[in-house]
């Protein structure tokens, strides 16, 4: 398993609006059962950028996740992906999903869990050799070459991630939507995946929009932090992360990221207090 404590290079500045939600509300159930989850969500994420919401739990960070990638319809407002709606863009493979569980088919190899895509997918030129030569491009990248006839049972955690991740980009999606990834992983590899992951965008120049409980993991990987309120979701703050890249480990000893750290925590509980 390779590692890094950088990324090679700094993503371009975003130009366009990669994903748009627009007064959004999303209501589960109806009459005196009815949920609201969340409600005037007003939110643009650019065209290559990475962007953490955070918040307590049950607060609709997973909801606006599943609302962008055409899992669940709003009950107000409007999603738009790349300019087009969900399921257009869903249609169009504009975007790539990966939960918090790698969700990988233990009696298919790494090799044959990384290739479901294009084996469903109907892709204009994908010839046999151009779907191997991605697939051991992918592999490559994050770091699991020679354990490409592994099954998953047989690897680590982080290494199931790292599975999951490659599937997720081998038909080269524009946008990544990431629920908590790395939440049930330990510390040490954490770190490392929050590293990797970084390098992997700085490479792919791929919008993210990232979900986490994690404070500190919110401002080492993102351009912005999303803070959102308790339920009903609604944004209560934006905060820009004007950390330098390549982020590095000694990114996380800076001074610059403890005031960070400090601004979003604060946010974070104002927008509970304002809740109480």
């Amino acid at each position: 398993m390779t590692t890094t404590d950088s990324a090679s290079e700094t993503p371009p500045t975003a130009t366009q609006t990669a994903i748009a939600f627009e007064q959004v509300r999303k209501e589960f159930g109806k009459g005196r059962d009815a949920t609201l989850a969340v409600d005037d969500v007003d939110l643009a994420i650019g065209e290559r950028e990475f962007v953490s919401l955070i918040g307590p739990s049950g607060c609709g960070k997973s909801t606006l996740l599943r609302l962008a990638a055409d899992l669940i319809e709003p009950s107000g407002g409007s999603v738009l992906v790349k300019g087009k709606s969900p399921r257009q863009a869903r249609l169009d493979r504009d975007y790539g999903f990966i939960f918090q569980a790698p969700t990988l088919f233990d009696w298919r190899t790494v090799w044959k869990n990384v290739a479901l895509p294009l084996e469903i997918m109907r892709i204009p030129g994908m010839t046999k050799q151009k779907k191997q030569d991605e697939i051991e491009r992918l592999l490559g990248m994050v770091g699991l070459d020679g354990f490409e006839k592994h099954r998953p049972y047989q690897l680590s955690g982080g290494m199931q991630q790292r599975v999951s991740l490659a599937r997720a980009l081998v038909f080269r999606p524009s946008i990544l939507l990431m629920d908590e990834p790395f939440g049930a992983l330990d510390e040490i590899t954490r770190d490392r995946m929050n590293l990797e992951l970084l390098r992997i965008w700085s490479e792919t120049h791929t919008t993210i929009l990232f979900v986490t409980h994690s404070i500190p993991e919110a401002v080492l990987l993102s351009g912005r932090v999303v803070v959102m309120t308790a339920r009903p979701g609604r944004v209560q703050s934006v905060i820009p992360i004007d950390l330098p890249y390549p982020r590095t480990t000694e990114v996380e000893e800076s001074t610059r990221y403890y005031e960070l750290v400090t601004e979003v925590r604060e946010a974070l509980g104002e927008a509970m207090a304002g809740d109480a």
